[in-house]
């Protein structure tokens, strides 16, 4: 105070000391005591970042950190800080494309090459996010058949569509891999055949058709069977049945019992029947000859 006396606490105190002219001088002295301040603060930073406390330090690191600054009425005021250091996070991810798209990075970035790429973006806590891409492009498949199908039959082609003519048709379906797959098909249409056959046979005989039937009577008949080609073979049939023939022959010699006739002695005897005939007109026609 004034008068020398040091206090410490709040309050009014009455000094007395002599003035300039050597009188007394009271002084009365109101005294406040302004407490000095605390804070407590969270602070959160990126791994790699740093943090400038309230008294300019500067840290980097995780922990608690106590700051001594002046505060607005000009005391003391102690600032804890609980630094939190949050970790960077990175994480790798596989992606397939197909020939002809594309493929959009996390940072938004359009790739549509196969290869690595490395994106950065904010994860959940606000600090960096490194996603690495591995892109693979898948190539598009192609392929050919041929198909063959007979006449009047219909070929399903890979895509779902039924042909029946020949030509070449172009289908689109998803392969293994999820990408297009053109498929190229040449369909070929075999005609089936046909033909006519006349057969004879003669009665009580029979005759096997081709598609194994077996007839016996007269008549046209179709038998359809497999051709070389595997399709429809039509064969007709006209079986024509050849009556079997009968005859009678009289014997004109007379046989003894317990003989035997034969050809030989039959020609002899009509060679005989012949020669009597003969001479026996002979005078006739002689005379006639003459009276001419």
């Amino acid at each position: 105070m004034a008068d020398g006396v040091v206090v410490s606490a709040a309050g009014t105190y009455t000094s007395h000391i002599a003035n300039a002219a050597g009188c007394d001088s009271t002084i009365t002295t109101n005294l406040t005591v302004i407490p000095n301040t605390t804070s407590t603060q969270s602070v959160s930073i990126c791994d790699g970042a740093s943090h400038t406390l309230a008294d300019g330090v500067v840290v980097s690191s995780a922990g608690t950190f106590v700051s001594h600054i002046s505060n607005a009425a000009g005391c003391d005021s102690t600032i804890t800080t609980n630094l939190t250091v949050i970790p960077n996070t990175s994480s790798t991810q596989n992606v397939s494309i197909c020939a002809g798209s594309s493929h959009t990075l996390a940072d938004g970035v359009v790739v549509t090459s196969a290869g690595t790429f490395t994106s950065h973006i904010a994860n959940a806590a606000g600090c960096d996010s490194t996603i690495t891409t591995n892109l693979t492009v898948i190539p598009n498949t192609t392929s050919t058949q041929n198909v063959s199908i007979c006449d009047g039959s219909s070929h399903t082609l890979a895509d779902g569509v039924v042909v029946s003519t020949a030509g070449t048709f172009v289908s689109h379906i998803a392969n293994a891999a999820g990408c297009d797959s053109t498929i190229t098909t040449n369909l070929t249409v075999i005609p089936n055949t046909s033909s006519t056959q006349n057969v004879s046979i003669c009665a009580g005989s029979s005759h096997t058709l081709a598609d194994g039937v077996v007839v016996s009577t007269a008549g046209t008949f179709v038998s359809h069977i497999s051709n070389a080609a595997g399709c429809d073979s039509t064969i007709t049939t006209n079986l024509t049945v050849i009556p079997n023939t009968t005859s009678t022959q009289n014997v004109f010699t007379s046989i003894c019992d317990g003989s035997s006739h034969t050809w030989l002695t039959e020609l002899l005897y009509l060679l005989r029947v012949h020669l009597f005939r003969t001479f026996r007109m002979l005078p006739v026609v002689i005379l006639r000859s003459l009276q001419t």
